[in-house]
């Protein structure tokens, strides 16, 4: 399910992001350990990460508070990796 829509959908469709080190990362792979989140791949559902109501509830799925700065860096990774 995706943690900024809540559309339902299989895994393998959908991005996963998780926290290692205390850095949030984008889980291409899918094979990082760890709890993870997931978003849909939806350029409107990765700038919505941007919004603190968003970023709060990103947190609470990965049971893990991180700067501001370290989800908008996450974002632009992810929408510059686009296509």
């Amino acid at each position: 399910m995706c943690v900024v829509c809540h559309r339902r959908q299989e895994k393998e469709k959908l991005l996963r992001v998780t926290v290692k080190g205390g850095e949030l990362l984008w889980d291409r792979e899918m094979k990082l350990g760890g709890r993870g989140a997931y978003l849909c791949p939806s350029r409107d559902c990765i700038e919505k990460l941007r919004n603190s109501r968003v970023m709060r509830k990103l947190f609470r799925f990965l049971r893990h508070e991180l700067p501001a700065e370290e989800v908008k860096r996450l974002v632009e990774e992810m929408l510059g990796q686009e296509g």
